[in-house]
C-alpha cells in the first residue's frame, strides 16, 4: 500500500479529500503588490500591468513575452515566460521557476489551475483570486518550453534533454541580460511530471558552469512532484497491483480481471517487490525486475490496468483517478469552435505574443521525445550530483495520482544516493498536519532532501492540494524550518 496504515481511516477518508482540497479553509486572499522595477528599458516592453482581460480583479504588476534563447541577432527560437513578483517582502529576494511537464505541456496550465495567482478551475464561472498562489512566497516565473511548446516561438531542434537543458540555460541568459535586477537572486526550480527529466538536466548544465553565476543565474535548488525521475517500470508497473487492491472499490474493475493481473505481477516479480526491496534504510542497491528497464506485453500489467478503469468509468482520468461523470467544463479546452482562455487575443495582446491558438499540450515541442535517449535521472544519473550541488531539494507526490505511483517514487528515491548514503535511513511515516485541515499525508527530511506524500493531490499536485503544496515550496526557499 502507499501510505502507512497509520492514518486514521485513510482508505474511508480519502474519497472525500479532493472534495476538501477545494473548499479549504477561508484565508486572507493575497494583496497585489508593485514591489520591483527594472532600470533596462527593455523590460519596459515586457510589462503587462494590473488589468488582464478576462480577470475581473488587480493581479498586480507582472511581466510577460517572448525571449530567445540565444544572443544571435537571427534568433527565430523563443521561450515564452510570464512573470509575478512575490506578494511581501518574504522570498523577495528568490525567484522559483515552473515548469510543466509533457513534454510539450504549457506551464500556463498550473499557473491558471494549480499554483499562481489567478485560479480558474474547471467548472468555476471566472477566474478568483488564489489565496494559495506561490507568489505569496517568492518571485515566481512559469516558462513554456522547449520551444513549440505553449506561446513558445520558433522551429524546435531539440532531440535529447542535454539539448533542451542547453536552449533553456541560453533563454536565462537573455532574462537576466534584461532584468538586470534579478541578477543574483537565489534561483529555484520546480516543475512536475515530465520536468522531472527537464529540471535534473538543466540544474546538472548550471551547476556544470560555475561561471554562469557571473551572469546572475544563481542555482539553490529545486522541487519535483509526481515527477519522471526513473524507469516506467519502476514508477509505473511495480506498484500496480498493490494500487489496484487498494483501490479496487473506486476501479470496479472485475474480479476475473484482476486475477489476470495479479499472475502476471507475481511471474514478473513485481508483487512482493516493495517487501523484498525497499526498506529503511536500503540493504544495497535495489534491482530491476527481470534485470531490464524493457517490459515485456505479458508483464505490462499498468497499461492493461488503465485500459480496464477506462472501461469501467468513461470519465476516468489517470491524473486524478477518482474523476467522474460529468466533467466540468474547462476554460483550457478549446469546446465547439469557443476559443480557450488563452487564445483570447486581447490577453494574447497584454502578455506581447502574437495571435495564435493555444494548446494545454501537444505542442510541436513533443517531437524530440521519439529521439530522446537521454538516461532517466534517476537512480544512477545526474539526480545525485544535483541534489548534492543544491541548498534543498522536494519530492512530493500524489496519493490518488494513477499516471505515476507513489510507490514508485519510494523505490526511487530508496535507490538514489544522496548526501554520501544511499535513500532514507528512516520510513517514510511522519504524520502530515497542517493546522485547519488536519493529516494531509506523510513525510520525511534527511539531510538536504525532503519527501512529501498527499492524500488529497493526483498528478497535479498543487491543482488538489494548493495549501500542502505551498507549505512544500516554503520549507525549499528555507521559510520554514519544518512541516
Amino acid at each position: 500500500m502507499l501510505l502507512s496504515r497509520s492514518l486514521p481511516a485513510l482508505a474511508l477518508q480519502v474519497l472525500c479529500l479532493s472534495a476538501i482540497a477545494l473548499s479549504l479553509p477561508s484565508v486572507s486572499k493575497p494583496t497585489a503588490k508593485r514591489s520591483l522595477t527594472f532600470s533596462n528599458p527593455a523590460a519596459n516592453a515586457f510589462y503587462v500591468g494590473s488589468s488582464i482581460p478576462q480577470v475581473s480583479f488587480d493581479v498586480g504588476d507582472s511581466w510577460a513575452g517572448l525571449l530567445p534563447i540565444s544572443a544571435k541577432s537571427k534568433e527565430e527560437r523563443k521561450l515564452f515566460f510570464w512573470m509575478f513578483p512575490s506578494q511581501s517582502n518574504v522570498g523577495s529576494d528568490d525567484l522559483v521557476i515552473w515548469l510543466n511537464g509533457g513534454p510539450g505541456c504549457s506551464s500556463l496550465q498550473s499557473l491558471l489551475q494549480e499554483n499562481g495567482p489567478i485560479s480558474f478551475q474547471p467548472g468555476q464561472p471566472g477566474p478568483t483570486p488564489n489565496p494559495y498562489s506561490w507568489t505569496t512566497a517568492a518571485n515566481v516565473m512559469w516558462i513554456d518550453q522547449p520551444v513549440g511548446t505553449g506561446y513558445s516561438a520558433g522551429k524546435p531542434d531539440i532531440t535529447d534533454d542535454v539539448k533542451g537543458a542547453d536552449e533553456f540555460v541560453g533563454f536565462l541568459g537573455q532574462f537576466f541580460s534584461t532584468f538586470t535586477e534579478l541578477q543574483g537572486k537565489k534561483l529555484w526550480l520546480t516543475g512536475e511530471s515530465f520536468a522531472g527529466m527537464y529540471i535534473p538536466y538543466i540544474s546538472n548544465h548550471i551547476y556544470g558552469h560555475p561561471e554562469l553565476k557571473n551572469a546572475g543565474i544563481n542555482l539553490q535548488g529545486f522541487l519535483l512532484f509526481d515527477a519522471s525521475i526513473s524507469y516506467n517500470v519502476v514508477l509505473e508497473t511495480i506498484p500496480t497491483v498493490a494500487f489496484l487492491d487498494q483501490w479496487n472499490d473506486v476501479l470496479k474493475l472485475n474480479s476475473t480481471f484482476v486475477s489476470q493481473v495479479q499472475a502476471a505481477s507475481d511471474d514478473c516479480g513485481y508483487t512482493d517487490y516493495m517487501a523484498k526491496y525497499v526498506t529503511y534504510p536500503p540493504n544495497g542497491p535495489l534491482p530491476l525486475p527481470g534485470g531490464s528497464s524493457s517490459v515485456s506485453s505479458h508483464c505490462d500489467i499498468y497499461n492493461q490496468a488503465l485500459a480496464a478503469a477506462k472501461l469501467a468509468n468513461p470519465c476516468y482520468h489517470r491524473h486524478h483517478f477518482m474523476d467522474e461523470c460529468p466533467k466540468p467544463a474547462d476554460p483550457l479546452k478549446t469546446k465547439k469552435g469557443i476559443p480557450n482562455f488563452f487564445e483570447n487575443p486581447d490577453l494574447q495582446a497584454a502578455l506581447h505574443v502574437s495571435p495564435r491558438e493555444w494548446t494545454e499540450c501537444g505542442g510541436t515541442g513533443t517531437a524530440y521525445e521519439d529521439t530522446d535517449h537521454s538516461p532517466r535521472p534517476g537512480p544512477a544519473g545526474i539526480l545525485t550530483p544535483v541534489i548534492d550541488n543544491s541548498t534543498r531539494v522536494v519530492f512530493g507526490h500524489g496519493y490518488l495520482d494513477m499516471r505515476l505511483f507513489s510507490n514508485g517514487t519510494r523505490i526511487a528515491l530508496q535507490n538514489l544516493t544522496f548526501g554520501g548514503m544511499q535513500g532514507f535511513q528512516n520510513p517514510i511515516d511522519k504524520p502530515w498536519i497542517i493546522d485547519g485541515q488536519g493529516q494531509v499525508g506523510v513525510y520525511q527530511q534527511e539531510r538536504n532532501v525532503l519527501y512529501v506524500e498527499s492524500t488529497a493531490a493526483g498528478h497535479e499536485f498543487p491543482e488538489y492540494a494548493p495549501l500542502p503544496a505551498l507549505k512544500a515550496l516554503q520549507w525549499l526557499l528555507g521559510q520554514i524550518s519544518s512541516l
